[in-house]
């Protein structure tokens, strides 16, 4: 029996004696738009994030991890529209996932997320707080759009330059900074996916080599 039909043979075992377990994970097309809440206004030029979730079964309880992610930009009228993807399991534990909901958030300067919604309407406020507000949130923003499980989190980069963009308005102290550099680190930790923790003297060896990240980062 070749490698190629063992396999094929696996999976289909797999898939009979398990019900959880997929050798392929799939998504359907999805379509939204994002408005401003209160008003329902559609807000055009909005980066949508879409993370696909799914149960990861195991001692105890298990978890919710994150095993796709996608982004896309509103249209004038505030649609976006994701396609429908496929793509194989490559790790084990990949294998035994439960797929459980796709959240949908938003990005735009000057708003902040009224809420992240399993699928299509993400809705968003106009944000009144103060420079020091408006940091501590593009921070706590650039902490959850992250997808560890997806493996491939390079669609996120939009999403983290119009974040980090935002933040260097506003970063104007030493500690400011260093928020700053924590939104560049989670960057980079979705444009290369290092195996470690870099020190920031790293980050910016990585930055400075790399002419992506270095004109995007800079």
């Amino acid at each position: 029996m070749t490698d190629m039909k063992r396999n094929l043979l696996s999976c289909a075992l797999l898939l009979w004696l398990l019900p959880l377990t997929a050798c392929a994970f799939s998504g359907k097309a999805i379509e939204g738009q994002v408005l401003e809440a209160g008003t329902n206004k559609p807000i055009p030029s909005a980066i949508v994030v879409a993370r696909w979730q799914a149960h990861l079964g195991g001692w105890g309880h298990g978890k919710t991890v994150c095993f796709h992610v996608l982004t896309t930009t509103t249209d004038a009228q505030g649609h976006y529209h994701f396609p429908a993807w496929k793509k194989a399991a490559k790790e084990d534990w990949q294998k035994h996932l439960s797929e459980k909901e796709v959240l949908i958030s938003a990005h735009k300067p000057g708003y902040r997320l009224a809420e992240e919604y399993p699928e299509t309407t993400p809705k968003l406020v106009p944000f009144t707080g103060a420079r020091e507000e408006r940091l501590k949130y593009l921070l706590h923003s650039s902490g959850l759009v992250g997808c560890y499980g997806a493996g491939d989190e390079k669609s996120l980069m939009p999403v983290y330059k119009a974040i980090y963009d935002e933040a260097k308005i506003h970063a104007t102290s030493d500690k400011d900074k260093d928020a700053l550099q924590t939104i560049r680190r989670r960057a980079l930790y979705a444009w290369s996916r290092p195996p470690r923790e870099l020190t920031a003297r790293e980050i910016e060896q990585a930055i400075q080599s790399d002419p992506f990240l270095r004109e995007q980062f800079k």
